[in-house]
């Protein structure tokens, strides 16, 4: 029976050695592919804000500024197909967040002295690219996770906003689901492991971008090659795996009552990421939010159904007093 004992606890004694020492035995190298100016488009512009090179594009003059915020795994490519329409109204500015399209990727040892792609910096680095470019207040639409910094930028800093559209936004509640999960992501072997983990996910990009469509046999073909463009860019896995495994988290559903800034709230009936009773919950807990479902589209309504997007969005607008004058939706 000792003998068994001592076997068993050898066994152990070996797993507990393994699963502790040896996912550090396996090599991960970021991504060495091309830098940020090898894949800029002629129209790209950069600009550094706090130690980070954010990578955007800027459309039309004058103000309003419209900033445009997209959410998790998207560019600024997300908001080509209704930019234009909206630069007739002020300058439209459409940005790459931390960690997505072609915004600077820092290695964890060069980080800025702070965590670039942590959730609780993601409205701070948005105001301060605000007036890095010389506005002091804009009009935020935020679509799923930009929807989210939209919120969080209304409550840091309210006289910095005078109005949101948020498409179909993604809402934390200030904790993961489950403890045990967040515990092992913060682990160092996982943390180790972690760009292997979301470049495992590649192939898998265009049944995930035909998921956000209600229709996917209508999307143009230009689609999924943008959301692969980044994909090319040096660092891509190590800073998508840095945001997915930020330890802050926004509690926004205990916050939303008190913003008191002009919202419209859109979002697809079919909406396969984020559930349409999410933007419902937001509109029964603040009186200043509106909401207008968007019938036969999905998660991304501005690259689905762009004149459907705008037909709501511009009549909204001009019902701001002094934002816009009145237009016609093309």
């Amino acid at each position: 029976m000792r003998r068994f004992a001592r076997a068993v606890a050898l066994v152990l004694a070996v797993l507990l050695v393994l699963l502790t020492f040896g996912p550090f035995l396996v090599p991960v190298y970021p991504y060495q592919g091309r830098t940020q100016e090898e894949l800029a488009d002629p129209d790209s512009r950069f600009i550094a804000v706090r130690g980070l090179q954010f990578h955007y594009k800027m459309y039309g003059k004058g103000e309003p500024l419209f900033l445009l915020l997209h959410g998790f795994g998207s560019s600024t490519f997300t908001w080509d197909r209704v930019a234009p329409t909206l630069a007739g109204l002020g300058t439209v500015v459409a940005y790459d967040r931390p960690g997505f399209g072609l915004s600077q990727r820092p290695l964890r040892p060069d980080w800025p002295g702070y965590n670039p792609y942590d959730a609780t910096e993601q409205a701070q680095l948005a105001l301060e690219l605000m007036h890095a470019l010389g506005f002091e207040k804009a009009v935020l639409i935020g679509n799923s996770a930009g929807g989210g910094v939209a919120l969080d930028m209304a409550l840091k800093d309210p006289q910095a906003v005078q109005a949101m559209v948020l498409v179909s936004p993604a809402v934390s509640g200030g904790s993961r689901s489950n403890p045990l999960v967040d515990w092992l992501i913060h682990t160092p072997q996982v943390q180790h492991l972690g760009p292997l983990f979301v470049g495992a996910l590649v192939p898998r990009l265009q049944s995930a971008i035909a998921t956000a469509w209600h229709d996917p046999a209508s999307m143009p073909s230009d689609v999924v090659p943008a959301y692969r463009k980044p994909l090319t860019a040096s660092n891509w896995d190590a800073g998508l795996w840095y945001v997915t495994s930020a330890p802050g988290q926004l509690d926004l559903w205990g916050q939303v009552g008190s913003i008191q800034n002009p919202t419209l709230i859109v979002h697809g009936d079919d909406d396969r990421i984020i559930p349409q009773s999410d933007s419902r919950r937001l509109v029964s807990l603040n009186s200043h939010f509106t909401f207008v479902p968007l019938a036969g589209l999905g998660h991304v309504p501005q690259e689905e159904g762009p004149q459907t997007f705008l037909d709501v969005v511009l009549p909204w607008l001009t019902k701001i007093p002094g934002l816009v004058p009145a237009v016609s939706a093309p």
